[in-house]
């Protein structure tokens, strides 16, 4: 996250706020961040000066008008204009961050040694949405095998650490401090 793309979801944010969009244009943001991940030729053509900025306009219109809601639609213009269309993935992220902080949704992310059964992943999560105070959790998980066993739990800036390999490290730190 930088300052640059915070300014440009939290003006995106305001707009969509402000006329009913917040969740539309949360699916927007996502997609196209997700777009711009996958297809770095998409990027490169945006960017690149060997394309004039009429054909990049035209591109935008072409691929976005009609297909993300306007608010959407026009950001993208901004960005292409200003040389911020790079800006789109750490937008999204921003946007989102804005959206769970409105709605009072935590992101939460569990780290596991092997795939964690449905069942467990739901009792961790509401045990935290509880603890939070949160509306709703959402969640992702990873799968570590050299955590050996247990789980890694990162909310925000905060790690919790349940795995066995940290509970190792932590006996061994112990021991070298003696």
């Amino acid at each position: 996250m930088s300052l640059v793309s915070e300014r440009y979801a939290d003006a995106f944010f305001q707009a969509a706020e402000a006329h009913g969009q917040v969740d539309a244009c949360l699916k927007d943001i996502l997609d196209l961040k997700e777009l711009f991940l996958s297809e770095p030729k998409l990027v490169s053509v945006l960017v690149t000066p060997k394309t004039t900025q009429a054909e990049k306009k035209t591109l935008i219109e072409d691929v976005f008008r009609g297909n993300v809601e306007d608010y959407t639609f026009n950001l993208l213009r901004v960005l292409l204009d200003k040389g911020r269309i790079t800006e789109v993935p750490a937008i999204a992220d921003d946007y989102q961050k804005f959206y769970h902080e409105r709605h009072n949704v935590i992101s939460m992310t569990i780290t596991t040694a092997f795939e964690a059964e449905p069942e467990l992943i739901e009792k961790i999560s509401e045990k935290f949405r509880k603890q939070y105070d949160a509306d709703a959790v959402k969640v992702e998980t990873k799968v570590d095998p050299d955590l050996i066993g247990g789980a890694i739990i990162v909310i925000g800036d905060t790690m919790y650490d349940e795995s066995v390999r940290g509970k190792l490290a932590a006996l061994q730190a112990e021991i070298n401090a003696e």
